[in-house]
C-alpha cells in the first residue's frame, strides 16, 4: 500500500512511501513538526542568515538587503555605493564619497547652499 496516494499520507509539503509505512518531509526552508507540518524557518535568527547588512525573512526562505548607500555584489556582501561616479552625485562642484554616504563642497571662495549647490561670496548663485 503506498500511503502517500492517499490525501498525501496527510504530510503538508512531501510524502515518502516506504515499506509498510510512510515518512512526511519539507521543502527546504520549512522545519517538520508533528511528523505532518511544515512551519517556515527563519534563517535570519542565526548569525543574520549569513547577510553582511540586513536579513529579511520570507516564507520558505530568506533575503539580503543592503543598507543605504551600497549596493549587492552576491547574495551576502554588499560594498559601497560611490555616488560621485553618477553625474558628480548630483553635486555643483566637489563630490566626496564616504562608506555608505557622500557629500558636496565647493571650491575655495564658495559656500555650500541647499546640499548641493555652491554659491559665490559676492556672486548670484553659480549654475553648472
Amino acid at each position: 500500500i503506498n500511503e502517500c496516494l492517499s490525501d498525501n499520507g496527510s504530510c503538508q509539503q512531501v510524502c515518502s512511501n516506504t515499506i509498510g509505512s510512510y515518512k512526511c518531509s519539507c521543502q527546504p526552508g520549512y522545519n517538520l513538526i508533528n511528523d505532518t507540518q511544515c512551519v517556515d524557518v527563519n534563517e535570519c535568527l542565526v548569525s543574520n542568515g549569513g547577510c553582511e547588512h540586513n536579513c529579511r525573512n520570507i516564507i520558505g526562505s530568506f533575503t539580503c538587503m543592503c543598507k543605504s548607500g551600497y549596493i549587492k555584489v552576491n547574495f551576502t556582501h554588499c560594498i559601497d555605493k560611490n555616488e560621485c561616479s553618477e553625474k558628480n552625485g548630483g553635486c555643483q562642484q566637489n563630490c566626496i564619497n564616504f562608506k555608505g554616504s557622500y557629500k558636496c563642497s565647493c571650491n575655495s571662495g564658495y559656500q555650500l547652499v541647499n546640499t548641493t549647490k555652491c554659491t559665490g561670496r559676492y556672486h548670484a548663485e553659480i549654475t553648472g
